[in-house]
């Protein structure tokens, strides 16, 4: 299960929102089931239009099929 606890956009020009945008994400650490990443958008022809960031918070939620097969 995950659940994003913290995330911004920084519009830094207009968006052609129109047209195609390429959207670079990069993961920049994780620990204790938190994580971070930073990423950037850029138009078809190369122009920086947004920055973005992301914190992620995940845990995992045991399987009933686990439980069970545990106690066999």
């Amino acid at each position: 299960m995950s659940a994003s606890l913290d995330h911004a956009l920084w519009l830094h020009r207009r968006v052609p929102v129109g047209e195609w945008l390429l959207f670079d994400l990069h993961a920049q650490g994780w620990h204790g089931g938190r994580g971070l990443a930073f990423g950037h958008v850029f138009t078809a022809g190369g122009m920086h239009v947004a920055s973005v960031a992301q914190e992620v918070l995940v845990r995992e939620i045991p399987s009933v099929l686990d439980e069970s097969a545990a106690g066999d």
